[in-house]
């Protein structure tokens, strides 16, 4: 009952390669930047972009399909199984609800056009209505409905169809803030009852390392890396997925004195020499301070940066600096007027060696 691909295809001068299991009940976030090749992978799951080489495998319509799971794309033996007959349930960041059908129907849209009786589709639909939080507004027109409504109508429709797969591509994407933390709690919440395969396309980190149990990281139409959140999050290894879990890193080479030389040339000093020549190094952006003039104490790292950008949240700001090292430091709403943060600003900036943490390439 399991989804297994192993393949490539290719569109124009874009080609994505890669392998991903999704076992049932499992909820597998891919992530990357734009260009990377999320939306390919989706429309490769739903039958509607082929593959050039390799396979793929889905679960099967019935009990008469060999071990629960049958071929679905292999351009070696011309197998194809049409987008239809997938099972596949979609969810896009347009809910695309039918404007004439009240919820109710809307969401008995997937088990009528599979034969179920009206009667039988209504009861189906208001059995996920109620799984979404929405059994009182069954009767509602979509125009009605708030963002947040609409889009867990657009989930309940889609799990109506009883589909083996789920195919979740930005879901939340274009809801508000506030909306958004009380839609993905909802989809969290259905997700861990969903026995099928789910396949969640983000660019929010938030989204997947709360609803995912596997994370899977794109870049350029090749993996870059997978784990779990926990994984992911304490050991990422390559740039963009630093970016996204919000940790400074750097590809570099150790020797026995306690200082490592990162690929750009500049030296950093860690606490404990590395078990490894060839590591990667990290430094939380909140353990980087900033000071105006070259600091004198504890701090055994320290560069003069340029500020390349600042980026407010609250009462906190992310400085991203550049020059014998670029850094990424995490600091108070009020340092940046306190110490005139913004685009070309001058700074010195300091690491304490037992911030930094080190780990096998």
């Amino acid at each position: 009952m399991s989804v297994h691909l192993d393949g490539s295809t290719r569109r124009g001068d874009f080609t994505l390669e890669l392998a991903l299991d999704v076992e049932p009940g499992e909820v597998v976030a891919v992530l990357g930047p734009n260009g990377s090749g999320k939306t390919t992978l989706v429309d490769v799951l739903a039958g509607l972009t082929g593959l050039t080489e390799g396979a793929l495998s889905g679960p099967g319509g019935g009990a008469g399909d060999a071990a629960g799971a049958v071929g679905w794309d292999a351009p070696a033996s011309r197998t194809w199984v049409a987008p239809q007959q997938r099972r596949v349930g979609l969810v896009l960041a347009d809910p695309l609800l039918f404007p004439h059908l009240s919820v109710r129907d809307n969401v008995a849209f997937g088990p009528r056009s599979r034969g179920a009786g009206r009667a039988t589709g209504r009861r189906t639909a208001d059995a996920e209505l109620a799984t979404v939080g929405l059994a009182d507004r069954a009767g509602a027109r979509p125009s009605t409905l708030s963002t947040g409504q609409a889009q867990r109508v657009a989930l309940a429709r889609a799990l109506a169809g009883e589909p083996r797969l789920l195919l979740l591509d930005e879901p939340l994407s274009a809801l508000d803030a506030e909306t958004r933390v009380t839609t993905r709690a909802t989809l969290a919440a259905r997700l861990r009852t969903f026995e099928g395969c789910t396949v969640l396309v983000t660019h929010d980190p938030l989204d997947a390392l709360t609803i995912a149990d596997r994370l899977v990281f794109l870049d350029a139409g090749r993996v870059v890396q997978v784990g779990t959140p926990h994984e992911v999050v304490s050991r990422p290894r390559n740039p963009y997925v630093a970016r996204v879990v919000g940790l400074n890193l750097w590809r570099a080479t150790a020797d026995a004195t306690g200082v490592v030389r990162l690929d750009g040339g500049a030296a950093v000093q860690v606490a404990e020499p590395p078990d490894a020549a060839d590591v990667w190094v990290t430094v939380r952006p909140s353990a980087v301070a900033l000071w105006p003039q070259e600091p004198h104490g504890s701090p055994r790292n320290g560069w003069r940066l340029t500020v390349v950008a600042v980026e407010l949240a609250g009462q906190s700001a992310r400085v991203s600096l550049t020059g014998r090292i670029d850094l990424v430091a995490e600091v108070t709403a009020a340092s940046v007027a306190e110490l005139s943060l913004h685009p070309g600003t001058e700074v010195w900036a300091t690491v304490k060696a037992t911030e930094v943490s080190t780990y096998a390439a």
